[in-house]
């Protein structure tokens, strides 16, 4: 009994590595397919173009700096400390869900509005991206292969965020129950997400300096966890050269 379930164990293991292209697994019976074209059509510069462009190629500057940042496991509590030590959040009596990508992100929105030097009222996006796989209804395999990410963002005040003694907590509980509402339908008001998000990166310009905060990749992809016959990486770096971009990844050890 032991051999043949170790067998189907196997079998299953290697069927997850099999990467799925069929796209007809995702049903889209509200057509959100055409909304985000007609969107995205509007949204262009040249309204005699019919054809469906990516965003603006933007070039990085001669002087710009790719700099990475390591945050422990004790920096990671004492992140968690001051959130759920925040009197303002104490006085809410809500629970919050303060994962290190929560905690991660919180601290770095803090950390690049204040280097952008925004100030004031102005409003900013603060946004995560949502794995939909398993949220879709019904849900994909985990060997899915395709784009099936969708982005989610809350709107805030750059004088809330900046605050001293308040500003990484506020941005965490807002990121926290950005995280607890994918526990919901994710494609819930999808139309009014895009509408939202093509507002803030058109008042930007293309880039929304200290409009739209968005952080790229996870702390869950396992990237040190790659081996082609080398070993264990000892350092992984992502090439993003774009103003503002930050990425994340999972620390080596």
């Amino acid at each position: 009994t032991q051999g043949v379930s170790s067998a189907a164990s196997d079998v299953y293991k290697r069927q997850e590595l099999i990467p799925c292209f069929d796209r007809t697994l995702i049903k889209d019976p509200e057509g959100l397919d055409v909304v985000y074209a007609n969107h995205w059509l509007a949204f262009q510069s040249d309204k005699r173009s019919l054809k469906l462009v990516s965003m603006p190629v933007l070039k990085a500057h001669s002087s710009v700096v790719r700099k990475s940042f390591e945050l422990t496991r004790e920096d990671m509590k004492k992140l968690r400390d001051k959130v759920q030590g925040n009197e303002v959040l104490i006085r809410k009596a809500k629970e919050l869900h303060l994962s290190s990508y929560v905690l991660t992100c919180a601290y770095v929105y803090v950390c690049l509005v204040k280097a952008m030097g925004v100030e004031g009222d102005a409003p900013v996006m603060l946004r995560v991206g949502a794995n939909c796989r398993s949220r879709l209804d019904p849900p994909l395999s985990v060997n899915y292969f395709g784009n099936c990410v969708s982005g989610h963002g809350t709107p805030a005040k750059v004088s809330d965020v900046v605050d001293p003694e308040n500003g990484i907590a506020f941005v965490a509980d807002k990121l926290s129950d950005l995280v607890k509402g994918l526990k919901r339908e994710v494609i819930e008001g999808s139309e009014e997400k895009i509408l939202n998000f093509l507002k803030y990166v058109k008042e930007g310009g293309g880039q929304a300096p200290g409009r739209l905060l968005g952080v790229a990749g996870s702390n869950r992809f396992d990237v040190f966890g790659s081996d082609f016959g080398w070993g264990k990486p000892k350092r992984v770096e992502i090439i993003l050269d774009r103003v503002g971009s930050i990425y994340l990844v999972e620390g080596r050890n």
